[in-house]
């Protein structure tokens, strides 16, 4: 016995030593001492010994923790039970028991490896995951410790020894075998006299990637098989090219500027006061449920009206817990569906990119639905593949590649995921009655040509206009090169003029109705989705709402009148604005923006720095023809002379607000003030609108 015990603490001291070692090498990888840092000097300090924050850290820790227990129990029962079978001396008992124990640290980092090649512990970057070597070499590993287990279980059986032990590991294995058999999308709905309302949200999904809306793209042909049989608008807009507010647009009707979403994490109590789709479904009798793989910019709870919230834990401590969950052991347990429980942060979740698998999400969709007999469902789901990172698990770009080359691998996995969907939904008979919208929530910039809409040869006035307005890089995908341009600009919600940040993907299809696919020539927008359901369903209007029903326009039944469009930008920090996002980079220079609601553990925009954010918006008007923006009032360093001295000081300089003037027609524009700018009546309505919509904004 006292070997054995020996035994066990030489294998307790090896794990111990590793698990230090893996702290270590994350920390100095993720620069996490320069986020504690951070955290440690803002207002967010005191939010880690908050319940809502602290409690789940603990959760997660305790629960590594209790992996590396059993990984040691396992490399002991092995030992100890061969080589009782084999009757070897005490010290061949050390010897097989630290080989087994680097030989399972050689496994665990070749799975890993293999299994989520983007990981910092995928250490073998010479082996690809589609490596012959790496998978030969995983499955002579894996045949070993299976042999291996199957002696030591003999062992127990022949020698009736170290049962208890074995008994436990049995039931362990129970899990992923019962995995093998649950993993399929399954699902049943019992027939309702009201239709079903699906929407389905299509994250940074950009119309000119869509084979659909332009037939150089790549194919896609889930969408296109979709889109073709639908209702589909050629030209639809989101009010603000950001997740969250998206959402309230779209269960609102409403413009961020009167629903109160003005950027993600907004507070929320203000948000909730607006009357919510989901509300006005619940009381028309309706079943509501929200699903999404990626909840950290879009904190939707039961509180807006839904039964139901499917995916993965959201609030601060999904940022910390997501962040910190790059480690060997629990990576490789993501892959079993029980570790929706263990790992409620981390499973299905978008944002840990590295460990994202998309039939994950599928799967945990069809096993936690749980439909209510004999009522109609309204299913709200946001799909977050084509979001940056624009990688997932097993994909085959790594984050140094391009990010429109990763973007465009993103959106030809989002088009597979969306087709295995549909096939869910129809399993699940839910497409027999019903109207199912796809939309994405937001277009994307990627640094490419003709990412903005305007361009050097287009302008109209003194050249030396131009330097008012940013200038971003612009990268050529062919030839790797890049230089300055006017004509692009990177990210979402972070330049107005950047129309591809805010243009969108929308159709409506109407499953139960013999209505032929059709291409809408009517310019739309997100907060129309909640009153063309509302009409459809023949619900009464809500009068705040500012969207318009376009249902009758289906039937050919009458066509709105023009109307102009109004689209904002949320937060525009310099780092989500290039090429390279340094996530720990952006931590650092937005944390002092945030706090935490101690009931809810979400985090929110403090009022001050929501304050600063909505002056700093950048604002536009526009309609079939015209485009009016507005860049907010600047304060620049400039160089200047000491009165009555020959030397040059920096000094703070506020310039005052830029407006910009594009004929949408001929791409002809101008910017200056707004006085210089007006010369018809057309543009004279377009700024009286636009001024009369912001007021006090602007």
């Amino acid at each position: 016995m006292h070997a054995h015990k020996l035994l066990l603490f030489r294998l307790t001291y090896l794990t111990i030593f590793w698990i230090v070692a893996q702290i270590i090498f994350f920390m100095i990888h993720y620069h996490v001492a320069g986020l504690m840092d951070s955290l440690a000097s803002s207002p967010m300090r005191s939010a880690l010994w908050k319940p809502v924050v602290l409690l789940p850290l603990l959760q997660f820790i305790v629960l590594q923790l209790l992996a590396y227990m059993v990984f040691v129990a396992f490399i002991y029962f092995l030992t100890i039970s061969i080589n009782a079978f084999t009757k070897r001396s005490h010290s061949t008992l050390q010897m097989l028991g630290i080989s087994l124990w680097i030989l399972s640290i050689i496994s665990l980092l070749m799975m890993n490896q293999a299994l989520y090649p983007h990981s910092f512990f995928a250490i073998f970057p010479q082996l690809s995951s589609h490596s012959i070597f790496m998978y030969f070499v995983i499955l002579s590993l894996g045949l070993f410790f299976a042999v291996l287990t199957l002696l030591a279980y003999y062992a127990c059986l022949r020698m009736k020894q170290y049962r208890l032990l074995g008994l436990f590991f049995l039931l362990l294995s129970v899990i992923p075998i019962l995995d093998l058999f649950n993993s399929s999308l399954t699902g049943s709905s019992s027939p309702s006299s009201k239709p079903h309302i699906i929407f389905i949200g299509l994250d940074s999904l950009r119309p000119d990637y869509v084979h659909f809306y332009n037939k150089s793209a790549q194919p896609t042909n889930a969408f296109d098989q979709f889109l073709k049989t639908s209702q589909v608008f050629d030209t639809a807009y989101t009010p603000l090219a950001r997740t969250y507010p998206a959402w309230m647009a779209i269960l609102t009707g409403r413009y961020p500027k009167e629903n109160h979403a003005r950027i993600n994490l907004s507070d929320a109590d203000a948000v909730l006061k607006n009357t919510l789709l989901p509300r006005q479904l619940q009381l028309a009798g309706y079943q509501t449920l929200y699903a999404t793989d990626e909840p950290r910019f879009n904190d939707i709870t039961e509180a807006y009206g839904f039964d139901q919230v499917i995916g993965p834990k959201s609030g601060a401590a999904e940022f910390l817990i997501a962040t910190l969950s790059d480690f060997p052991l629990s990576n490789l347990l993501l892959r079993l569906s029980i570790s929706r429980y263990l790992f409620p942060y981390q499973y299905a979740n978008r944002a840990v990119s590295h460990t994202y698998e998309p039939n994950d999400f599928l799967n945990m969709l069809a096993r936690q639905i749980v439909k209510e007999p004999n009522k109609p469902l309204f299913l709200a789901l946001h799909l977050c593949l084509a979001h940056w990172p624009y990688t997932w698990a097993s994909s085959a770009l790594n984050e140094n590649a391009l990010s429109a080359l990763r973007y465009q691998a993103s959106v030809n996995k989002l088009d597979e995921q969306f087709g295995k969907l549909l096939i869910f939904l129809e399993k699940a008979h839910l497409l027999e009655n019903s109207m199912v919208v796809v939309f994405s929530d937001h277009g994307v910039t990627l640094g490419l040509p003709n990412d903005r809409i305007i361009n050097q040869h287009s302008f109209q006035g003194d050249p030396a206009q131009i330097k008012l307005l940013p200038i971003y890089q612009r990268h050529d995908t062919a030839t790797a090169l890049s230089n300055y341009a006017l004509d692009t600009s990177y990210g979402q919600g972070t330049d107005i003029l950047s129309l591809k940040q805010y243009r969108i993907v929308l159709g409506f299809k109407m499953f139960g109705m013999n209505l032929p696919g059709k291409r809408l020539l009517q310019i739309a927008s997100l907060i129309d989705i909640a009153p063309t359901v509302r009409a459809y369903l023949h619900l009464a209007p809500v009068p705040a709402a500012s969207g318009l029903s376009f249902y009758p326009y289906f039937f050919n039944k009458f066509s709105h009148p023009i109307r102009p469009l109004f689209i904002e930008t949320a937060d525009t920090l310099a780092d989500i604005t290039t090429e390279n996002i340094m996530v720990e980079k952006v931590f650092r220079n937005s944390i002092n923006a945030y706090l935490l609601n101690s009931r809810t553990g979400f985090l929110f925009v403090n009022p001050e720095a929501m304050a600063a954010m909505i002056r700093a918006k950048e604002r536009a008007i526009f309609t079939k023809d015209w485009l009016l923006a507005r860049y907010p009032a600047n304060t620049k360093l400039k160089l200047v002379k000491k009165p009555h001295s020959s030397h040059l000081i920096l000094e703070s300089v506020l310039t005052p607000p830029v407006y910009v003037l594009v004929n949408l027609k001929t791409m002809a524009w101008q910017l200056g003030q707004l006085h210089s700018l007006i010369k018809n009546p057309e543009t004279q309505s377009l700024a009286q609108q636009f001024t009369a919509f912001y007021g006090s904004e602007i």
